[in-house]
C-alpha cells in the first residue's frame, strides 16, 4: 500500500476523484523542491524567519528558526536526501517542554568525509515524569541511512581520542627534550595538539587514549648525531632491552626495573601525574617506531593535557 502523502516529497500529486486516478508530476530536484515547500511554510506563518542551508555529498540541510511562536522562538533541522526522503532531525532529540525545537541551536555543523554521517553540537534538555535534565552542550550525530541519531554530551570525559603531529609541522631540535602536549580545549569535543618539539622532521607523533607511537624513533640517530639529546636517550632505551617485535619470544611486558629505568628517558603525564605502561618496538616502512601501551586507558576531559616526553634527566 502506498499513500498519496507519502508520494508528495518526490513532486506534485493530483487526484481525480471521478475516475479513482492519482497522477505524480516528479520534479526534477526533489531536494529543492522540499525546501522550497520549507522556505513556502515558513513565509506562510507570517512570522519572521530565518533559513539557511547545508548542502553535503548526499542531501542537504536545511536550519530555520521563527520568531514570535506561541511559546518563543523556535528552531528546526530538516534533512533532504538526494532521493526525496525527509527527516526532521529535532524530533529525534529527546522531548522537553514543548519539544526540542525550543532549545535547539545547532553549530558546528559538517558532513563527515563519506557524506554518509551529519554532526553538529547543540545544547540538549530532557523531560521524564515532569524531571527535566540538562545535557548541556552535546554532539550530535545523525546517520541519514537509519534516520537515528546518537548524542554525547561535551561535559563528559573523551573516552576515545587521537591527535597526531609531524616533525615537518612542529618545532624541531634535536639537542633538547623531545615533548608533545595533548590538550581538550574547553567547549571542544577533540583532542588537539597544544604544542610539540620534535628531534626530526621525519619523525611522527601519535597519542590516542590507549598508547602513545613514536613513528621513525629512530631516525637521526647515525654516529654524526651522537651528542643529541635526542640519540642518547633513544640509545639508553636500547641499552635496557625492551620487547621489540623481532625477539624471537616476544612479549609486551617490562619488568619492574625496565619501566623505572626508561622512566628517565621517556615518560608521560596527565596533568602532572604519571601515566603508566609498556614501552616497546615496532617496525613499519622500514622504520622502527617507539610504543608506549598504557596500562589503562586515559580519558580527556575539559582543560586537561597529557604531556609525552623524551630526553636525559637534568637536560632541558
Amino acid at each position: 500500500m502506498v499513500y498519496l502523502s507519502d508520494l508528495a516529497a518526490y513532486g506534485d500529486v493530483t487526484w481525480n476523484q471521478k475516475e479513482n486516478i492519482a497522477a505524480l508530476q516528479m520534479a526534477d530536484d526533489p531536494v529543492e523542491l522540499a525546501l522550497e515547500r520549507k522556505e513556502a511554510e515558513l513565509k506562510a506563518s507570517g512570522l519572521s524567519y530565518q533559513m539557511q542551508r547545508y548542502p553535503g555529498p548526499r542531501g542537504t540541510l536545511a536550519v530555520y528558526s521563527q520568531n514570535g511562536t506561541p511559546h518563543g522562538s523556535a528552531c528546526g533541522m530538516l534533512y533532504v536526501d538526494r532521493s526525496g526522503q525527509q527527516t526532521q532531525i529535532d524530533e529525534l532529540l529527546p522531548a522537553c517542554g514543548f519539544g526540542a525545537q525550543y532549545y535547539l541551536e545547532p553549530r558546528d555543523i559538517t558532513f563527515d568525509e563519506t557524506g554518509n554521517d551529519l554532526t553538529f553540537i547543540t545544547p540538549v534538555k530532557e523531560e521524564n515524569n515532569g524531571v527535566i535534565t540538562d545535557w548541556g552542550d552535546t554532539e550530535c550525530t545523525f546517520f541519514p541511512g537509519s534516520n537515528s541519531i546518537s548524542m554525547v554530551p561535551l561535559s563528559q570525559p573523551l573516552e576515545q581520542w587521537y591527535a597526531s603531529c609531524s616533525g615537518a609541522s612542529s618545532d624541531v631540535d634535536a639537542q633538547r627534550p623531545t615533548e608533545i602536549t595533548v590538550t581538550r580545549e574547553t567547549d571542544t569535543y577533540e583532542a588537539s595538539i597544544q604544542s610539540a618539539r620534535l628531534a626530526y622532521a621525519n619523525i611522527g607523533v601519535s597519542v590516542s587514549n590507549e598508547s602513545v607511537i613514536i613513528a621513525g624513533s629512530s631516525y637521526g640517530t647515525g654516529a654524526q648525531d651522537g651528542e643529541s639529546t635526542y640519540q642518547k636517550a633513544i640509545s639508553a632505551l636500547r641499552s635496557l632491552k625492551i620487547p621489540d617485535v623481532m625477539d624471537e619470544n616476544f612479549v609486551q611486558a617490562n619488568t619492574d626495573s625496565q619501566r623505572q629505568q626508561a622512566a628517565q628517558y621517556f615518560h608521560v603525564t596527565k596533568n602532572g601525574q604519571p601515566v603508566s605502561g609498556v614501552l616497546w618496538w615496532s617496525r613499519g616502512n622500514g622504520h622502527v617506531d617507539l610504543n608506549f601501551t598504557f596500562d589503562q586507558n586515559v580519558s580527556l576531559d575539559m582543560g586537561d593535557v597529557v604531556k609525552v616526553w623524551i630526553g636525559i634527566p637534568g637536560e632541558n
